[in-house]
């Protein structure tokens, strides 16, 4: 029911792709310049096709009603796409489909791997508001650090291996990055602290990965070198691509500032390879440091439900639940953290989001308990 289509047939697949999302990711699989692979119902003529990036990334479209197909691609995906893609360092596989209701069925088709269905939030490019705002030198940091084009100095570094390594994992090898892509990054004296590179072109359009170190934000960096490398991809004739999860509102403020405007939400699939992990991650390193509580402690319940926690973990979905107003969650798990080694009662006392717990009978038991432990210790 599937079909592996040669290189110089994926432009078959590119048709049932018309009217959705155009991500120059999947173009670049389809163009030849990325290195991935294309799958379709049918070899002659093509009512469903499924794309995958050779990284995190799939594109589905068609065969939302046909079970057999759906039975093939969840075989095709468990069975050959997600090992793959964890020989290659991933830990989960995004899935864009097209229409937007097949997201639900998919969500579905995988419950087993529990999926995460969340939203995406789409952008325009506006040239001239980019100009406008960018136009101007960027060479000028001042102290320690510079700004500067990526080069082979700076991959060949052993410091920067993950950098080359992703760089790697979309060009295929480091050496067709320099030859064709484009990256800056900024230094403080000889560590790189941000930087911004092409992670593919396609349809004339380049979409662009980002980093600065926790060290260095707050500082306009990750501006500063998303700006240049955009500024360099227009000068090839290239248009700037940009899509972030809805959550991630620093994302959506950098693209602002660099000429983007929202344009609406659609809908993602991310299949966990490591679930457990993948929900503690999510909870932990992405919606507590953005503010989005709701979403943190839900994260942190469904890591609870494939396995127990640690103490720490469920102070932080305390955390969560306490600052999203949820004020018996919070206590439940608090009490959790407490049965489970939690000792540092002064953290819990002065802890600002448990604020709206104070003057609960349970939680003055909750501290009664824990004073009776410090004064046994």
């Amino acid at each position: 029911m599937l079909h592996e289509l040669e290189k110089s047939e994926f432009h078959r697949a590119l048709p049932l792709f018309q009217g959705y999302l155009q991500d120059p990711m999947m173009h670049a699989v389809i163009e030849g310049r990325l290195r991935g692979r294309v799958f379709v119902d049918d070899a002659e003529d093509p009512g469903a096709a499924f794309v995958w990036t050779g990284t995190e990334c799939a594109y589905l479209t068609g065969g939302e009603e046909n079970s057999k197909f759906k039975q093939a691609l969840h075989q095709l995906i468990l069975e050959d796409i997600i090992p793959a893609a964890q020989s290659g360092g991933r830990d989960y596989l995004s899935l864009f489909s097209f229409p937007e209701s097949y997201a639900a069925k998919l969500e579905s088709l995988f419950s087993a791997q529990l999926p995460l269905r969340t939203p995406l939030s789409t952008f325009s490019f506006d040239q001239e508001l980019f100009f406008a705002r960018h136009g101007g030198p960027r060479d000028r940091l001042g102290g320690t650090l510079t700004l500067k084009r990526i080069g082979t100095k700076e991959l060949a570094n052993p410091r920067n291996a993950h950098l080359a390594g992703e760089i790697a994992a979309y060009w295929g090898t480091t050496g067709s990055f320099l030859d064709e892509g484009a990256g800056y990054c900024v230094l403080d004296g000889e560590s790189l602290v941000s930087w911004c590179y092409v992670q593919a072109y396609g349809q004339q359009a380049q979409t662009i990965d980002i980093w600065t170190a926790s060290s260095h934000r707050r500082r306009g960096l990750g501006t500063l070198v998303a700006a240049a490398v955009i500024d360099s991809s227009l000068a090839d004739g290239y248009s700037p691509f940009w899509i972030c999860d809805k959550a991630n509102i620093g994302s959506r403020r950098l693209a602002e500032r660099l000429g983007f405007e929202y344009t609406g939400d659609i809908l993602l699939v991310d299949i966990p390879f490591q679930p457990y992990d993948f929900y503690l991650g999510l909870a932990e390193h992405f919606f507590l440091p953005q503010g989005e509580y709701r979403q943190a402690a839900e994260s942190y319940e469904r890591a609870f439900s494939i396995r127990d926690g640690e103490a720490e973990d469920y102070y932080n979905a305390a955390v969560g639940w306490a600052s999203a107003g949820e004020e018996d969650r919070a206590l439940e798990y608090i009490k959790k953290a407490t049965e489970n080694g939690w000792k540092d009662m002064e953290r819990i006392e002065s802890e600002t989001a448990f604020a709206v717990l104070r003057g609960r009978k349970e939680w003055e038991h909750l501290i009664e308990l824990g004073d009776q432990d410090r004064w046994r210790l």
